[in-house]
């Protein structure tokens, strides 16, 4: 993915652009997350509803009660499918 710029008003408040909160599939209320790594550089991490997530992989008929372990798998793929996605949204333009 192209690199993306974003403002930050005189308020403090960031803007993301639109380009960005779809591929993320970021809507009002969800929150980005920045963590600094190893080497000083920052990460952003897109925190959405994880449970309407989940849904859709757990479905209903999930066999009775799950790990945490379990959860955390189901949302790393979940993350990994929505990169995966973004990724190739931008490389047909759509993004």
């Amino acid at each position: 993915m192209k690199a993306i710029e974003a403002t930050i008003t005189s308020k403090g408040q960031l803007t993301v652009p639109a380009a960005l909160r779809k591929a993320l599939g970021l809507k009002a209320g969800d929150k980005l997350v920045f963590t600094r790594d190893a080497e000083g550089r920052f990460v952003v991490d897109a925190r959405t509803d994880a449970l309407a997530d989940l849904r859709g992989i757990v479905g209903s008929d999930a066999p009775g009660p799950v790990s945490g372990a379990q959860v955390k798998n189901w949302i790393a793929e979940s993350r990994t499918d929505r990169w995966r996605r973004a990724g190739a949204a931008d490389e047909d333009g759509t993004a």
